[in-house]
């Protein structure tokens, strides 16, 4: 008696269901190993200074600043390399925004050099790595709002400090009179931050100078204005909130294929083994 069956259309070919399997289990280990930096969003608050709040987001390759700050002068931010011993104006990667008598601001990438008023990034030869920015004024509260994006990593090597997951000083100063930029007085200090990982891990200071000025009590509230990038965090007592990234989201997709396949190569192995069982005693 034949235990073989050729069929209707010749004998059966049998599909790679082993190696298909191994294919999808290298896609799935390989999504799980990307870095940190694909693993966000993350997101932190930090009170820089009594009548300064900083606010960020890190979604894939974009660093995105929120910033609201009690005054009707200029506002800016900037960041010194990770190896920086201190937070100071020499060698720091800036953003101003400086605003018209209507309020409405203009933002612009500066890089600073020394203890003198920054210049912009296209001046020095470089370019403006600024992708979108809106910056106002309002006038019922004197509260300044400054948000923009940029890349975690810019080509523009000289002008600009990368993004990344290391603990970094953040300077910031504003002024406190509407108008140009204007020497900022004591409206000035310095944090270190690490925007990967959470909040500010040390107390804001005043940045170092020839001749430091006295810091002067804090008259602005306590309370931070409305966070536009999401619920206002305690940055003391709220770590970074990390998000399933695209990474994540192909990973679970991956296995949940490969479980599938897995399940239907058992259903035709079952249905096969049946239909042999029954030839073979025919």
């Amino acid at each position: 008696v034949s235990t073989q069956s050729t069929g209707t259309f010749g004998p059966k070919k049998n599909f790679p269901w082993s190696q298909m399997r191994l294919l999808l289990l290298l896609l799935f280990f390989i999504s799980l190993s990307q870095p940190l930096a694909a693993q966000c969003p993350c997101q932190g608050t930090a009170i820089l200074a009594p009548d300064f709040f900083l606010n960020w987001k890190i979604l894939d390759d974009l660093f995105i600043v929120d910033i609201n700050v009690t005054t009707l002068g200029w506002i800016g931010i900037g960041w010194n390399d990770e190896n920086s011993v201190s937070g100071s104006m020499i060698s720091a990667d800036i953003i101003l925004a400086v605003f018209d008598q209507d309020g409405q601001g203009s933002v612009t990438d500066y890089w600073s050099s020394n203890y003198v008023a920054p210049s912009t990034d296209l001046s020095l030869g470089g370019r403006d790595d600024v992708l979108v920015s809106y910056a106002y004024q309002d006038f019922t509260t004197n509260v300044s709002k400054l948000s923009f994006v940029r890349k975690l990593s810019t080509i523009d090597v000289g002008h600009d400090w990368n993004i990344t997951n290391s603990e970094r000083y953040v300077i910031w100063a504003h002024g406190s009179q509407p108008g140009p930029l204007s020497y900022h007085g004591t409206n000035r200090g310095s944090v270190k931050i690490n925007f990967f990982t959470g909040g500010q891990t040390s107390r804001p200071s005043i940045n170092p100078s020839t001749n430091p000025p006295t810091s002067a009590s804090p008259t602005a509230s306590t309370n931070p204005p409305t966070n536009t990038l999401g619920p206002s965090t305690n940055p003391s007592t709220a770590p970074s909130r990390f998000n399933f990234s695209k990474n994540v989201m192909i990973a679970i997709i991956v296995a949940a294929v490969s479980a599938l396949i897995i399940i239907v190569n058992m259903i035709f192995g079952i249905v096969s083994w049946k239909k042999k069982s029954r030839l073979a005693f025919v």
